[in-house]
């Protein structure tokens, strides 16, 4: 998915409150992190899940919206952890300013 295909898909999406919460304490949790292994990523979304008080589907589903512009796909970390820090912080960032 090109990143303009990426842009377009999470503009279209109706964030509910709880995605949104899900995806701002991912935001923050990431924000203190100076880099990722799926490892990082793994223990970020676990205390994600955690901090809300939400579900593992309720957590992953919008952060992976998020992240990559997919309902679904392979290993959430190894993706996030793929795309990088900088490109994931900036497209949370985008979105939590948008919405």
């Amino acid at each position: 998915m090109s990143f303009e295909e990426y842009k377009s898909t999470v503009s279209q999406v109706q964030w509910s409150e709880s995605d949104l919460k899900a995806v701002k304490a991912f935001f923050e949790k990431l924000s203190v992190e100076d880099s990722l292994s799926s490892e990082s990523v793994q223990r970020i979304l676990d205390e994600t899940v955690q901090v809300t008080a939400l579900g593992r589907g309720k957590v992953f589903k919008p952060i992976r919206l998020a992240c990559t512009g997919l309902s679904s796909g392979p290993h959430l970390p190894d993706c996030i952890a793929i795309l990088g820090i900088g490109e994931i912080l900036s497209r949370l960032s985008s979105l939590i300013q948008n919405v």
